[in-house]
């Protein structure tokens, strides 16, 4: 059977993609940081699972149905912080109503164990990556020095999140829902 990747986030709005894609741009520029590159703008809430292609039908179905009691969420994103010296990210300020929403989704895919979708078990940390995965080690305290200091500030927001699959190199939207 044909297996394909896929994962669950809430997708940045086109001018706040093209402001986390120019620090993208700026890390590929300087450090040859690609990885990053190969997604939207996201805040990720399943992360990466594989799955038989022809599941896909029913993880779309079982994502329409999901309806929480929750709001359209009001997200702001506020300067940078780090994982480690592999990942660099734009913060996102501490929501309630992501964390409720995250939960709820998995609960809710926790109903269609047919699926095989597993719960992460990090502790949920929303935030918006700009370098990951490709950052040397060598060169996160010149990259930290950049991002560091530096402000940055947006706000959406959003009743919405996506479905996206691996697509050869990069990661595309392939449904988007509405709650």
């Amino acid at each position: 059977m044909s297996k394909q990747l896929y994962y669950i986030a809430i997708v940045c709005p086109a001018s706040v993609n093209e402001d986390i894609l120019a620090h993208k741009h700026w890390m590929r520029e300087h450090f040859g940081c690609k990885a990053a590159l190969k997604s939207p703008a996201h805040i990720t809430l399943i992360p990466s699972f594989l799955m038989e292609k022809r599941w896909e039908d029913d993880l779309v179905e079982t994502l329409s149905t999901f309806h929480p009691l929750i709001s359209p969420l009001d997200i702001q994103l506020r300067d940078f912080d780090h994982f480690g010296s592999a990942v660099i990210f734009a913060q996102v300020s501490a929501n309630e109503g992501l964390a409720a929403l995250k939960t709820a989704l998995e609960e809710h895919l926790d109903q269609d164990p047919d699926l095989g979708i597993r719960h992460d078990s990090k502790a949920f940390h929303a935030h918006v990556t700009i370098a990951n995965r490709d950052l040397q080690e060598t060169d996160f305290p010149s990259a930290w020095a950049h991002f560091g200091p530096l402000h940055y500030e947006a706000s959406f927001q959003t009743g919405q999140f996506a479905l996206l699959q691996l697509e050869g190199a990069h990661w595309e939207v392939v449904h988007t829902f509405e709650w």
